[in-house]
Formats: structure tokens, C-alpha cells, sequence
């Protein structure tokens, strides 16, 4: 117990104000990555049902291309960052990559189709009632 110092109250409120700061900082970054997943599947999800009235044969709008061309562009991009997690690196490689591409001015992470998420769902009518049934239509008996 020689080698134990004692420190300040100065000292001790420094710490303190540090681990504040940092558990702060670490559970902003933690629910920014959050949001980002959340919107990203939610981007992706409607890239696929884009992608399916496309393949159906259905009409596409404009907006909706530009959605999938943008969200393929996002895929592209996040799926090396992915690739690259498995590789067993001491030091966490994502961040570095992130941090060298934003020094040369490249965005490696995938952008925000917001906007055009809400343009697509303004297009999208919006069901109402159902129609009543008509009196024209032959009915079945009950069967016994």
C-alpha cells in the first residue's frame, strides 16, 4: 500500500466528470448507430418492395427508382464495412476505415433516403373502405 497515493477532491470530481462525459458519449454514439440500422431496414424494406413491383411488372414511379438506385448505392457501400468485421483484427478496423475515408473526403457509410421515403408513401394511395358487395354477385347456399 506503499505505492497508493492519495488524490484530491480536485482530482476525484475531474474522474468523475470524465466517466460522465464518456458513458454520455458512448450512449449517444450508441443510439445514433441505432437510429441508422433502424432507418436503413426501413430503406432497405421498401428498396425490396420497389424492387418487387418492379419484377411483378407493376408501374414504378420516378421517386421510387430514385429510391432503389440510392439504397443499392447505401448497400454497396455498407457491405465491405460488414465483410471487414469478420476479419480478426486486434484493433476495431471500421472505425479507422471510416475516419481515413472522411480525411480524403469519401463517405463510406450509407446516406439518408428520408426524403424520398416520404415522397414515395405521399404517391401511395391510401386504402379506404371496402367496396360494398353488389347485389349482382351469385352467392353460394350454405352448405349443410
Amino acid at each position: 500500500m506503499r505505492n497508493v497515493q492519495a488524490i484530491s477532491m480536485q482530482q476525484l470530481r475531474t474522474l468523475v466528470r470524465w466517466r460522465h462525459w464518456l458513458t454520455d458519449k458512448t450512449t449517444d454514439i450508441a443510439q445514433s448507430v441505432w437510429d441508422a440500422t433502424r432507418r436503413e431496414s426501413r430503406e432497405t424494406q421498401a428498396a425490396l418492395r420497389v424492387l418487387s413491383k418492379m419484377l411483378q411488372g407493376q408501374t414504378v414511379t420516378d421517386v421510387e427508382k430514385k429510391l432503389l438506385v440510392e439504397q443499392s448505392k447505401d448497400l454497396a457501400r455498407i457491405l465491405p464495412l460488414i465483410a471487414l468485421q469478420g476479419i480478426p483484427v486486434p484493433v476495431p478496423i471500421t472505425p479507422v476505415l471510416i475516419a481515413l475515408a472522411s480525411r480524403y473526403k469519401l463517405n463510406i457509410l450509407p446516406g439518408d433516403q428520408s426524403e424520398l421515403m416520404a415522397e414515395i408513401q405521399a404517391l401511395e394511395p391510401v386504402p379506404g373502405p371496402p367496396e360494398p358487395a353488389g347485389k349482382d354477385e351469385k352467392t353460394l347456399p350454405p352448405s349443410a
